[in-house]
């Protein structure tokens, strides 16, 4: 808005001849929105006529003002108040409804105070009834023992096998008459001949961690075994 100085005697006179200051509120007789605020063009741009009246008595127009008379279309300047978008709304609209539609009050320790994305206004919601939709959506969490996890990641492994059966089996056949395949396949069983051929130093005896540098005689075999049964044993210990 221009400043006061620059505003035509015109207009002035113009804004205060639709003005009714019979009563104490300065009813505004001219045209109003729908929600019953007043509204003059001065000259630029269509403005509120309260915001208007306000800015003619006090030279600067603030991002909100409450009606202290509670009466919309009222454009006295004393009967206006400069207040955050928060509180005029705490003593507006906020006011008139005090309950949720659940019928829980809007108390402080109740209400969550939200601003809306690119809008300038806040919205309120009920503690009570946002905790209670979270509850109701909240999967409950279900622990498995080690053994229940183990047979649900097999079920699962084998689902997922039998859905791509025949894809696999394509896939594989075709690797396997491939070059690379001959010779994977090759050094596999190259390996698999190292294993089986007794070590004269034996000196990876007891050493179980890899598959194909680890002993793979009978008892270091069956110490693995053994080693892999008490640690599912501890872990359904922990699971109890």
């Amino acid at each position: 808005m221009k400043p006061i100085a620059s505003i035509e005697a015109s207009t002035l006179v113009r804004f205060w001849s639709k003005v009714d200051k019979s009563g104490a509120c300065w009813l505004w007789t001219a045209a109003k929105n729908n929600h019953g605020y007043g509204s003059f063009w001065d000259g630029r741009t269509q403005q509120y006529a309260h915001r208007f009246s306000f800015f003619l008595a006090n030279g600067y127009l603030p991002a909100e003002l409450d009606h202290l008379c509670r009466t919309r279309a009222c454009v006295n300047p004393l009967h206006l108040q400069d207040v955050s978008h928060l509180e005029n709304m705490g003593r507006g609209y906020f006011a008139s409804k005090t309950h949720c539609v659940n019928g829980h009050q809007f108390t402080p320790e109740n209400t969550y105070l939200t601003r809306r994305t690119g809008k300038n206004g806040v919205t309120r919601r009920c503690k009570t009834c946002q905790n209670a939709r979270e509850a109701a959506n909240r999967k409950p969490v279900v622990r498995m023992t080690m053994d229940e996890r183990q047979e649900t990641a097999k079920a699962s492994k084998r689902r997922w096998y039998e859905a791509n059966k025949e894809r696999v089996r394509a896939a594989t056949k075709a690797y396997n008459a491939s070059e690379q395949g001959k010779k994977t396949i090759a050094d596999w069983r190259q390996r698999k001949l190292t294993e089986m051929t007794a070590d004269p130093q034996h000196k990876y005896h007891g050493k179980t961690s890899g598959y194909t540098t680890g002993c793979r005689c009978a008892p270091c075999a069956e110490a693995g075994r053994e080693n892999g049964r008490r640690y599912r044993a501890a872990k359904r210990e922990e699971d109890r």
